[in-house]
């Protein structure tokens, strides 16, 4: 498969809009870190060939929380922000 490693298991798992979040999410992962102690997924740690969209489903499911950052910009990716987050949900569960 390539790429990194996954860890069996992640106190987060980190959600974000890659194209306008992404300095967001890395001060929330290093927050969580530092004050916490926590192990966190976010998808910008995977390397190319990595089996993306499987590894973001393993990550969910071996994660504690599932930490959703949210902006303007995600929020006007859809006519309807609910059904993108219904849709991202449910192809998770």
């Amino acid at each position: 498969m390539g790429g990194s490693k996954m860890k069996d298991s992640y106190d987060a798992m980190i959600s974000f809009h890659v194209g306008s979040m992404g300095k967001s999410a890395k001060i929330v992962q290093e927050h969580l870190k530092k004050e916490l102690g926590f192990s966190t997924f976010i998808c910008t740690d995977m390397k190319g060939g990595d089996r993306y969209r499987d590894q973001i489903v393993k990550a969910v499911k071996s994660s504690k929380y599932f930490i959703i950052l949210l902006n303007e910009e995600w929020a006007s990716s859809t006519n309807d922000p609910r059904t993108l987050t219904e849709k991202s949900l449910e192809s998770l569960l």
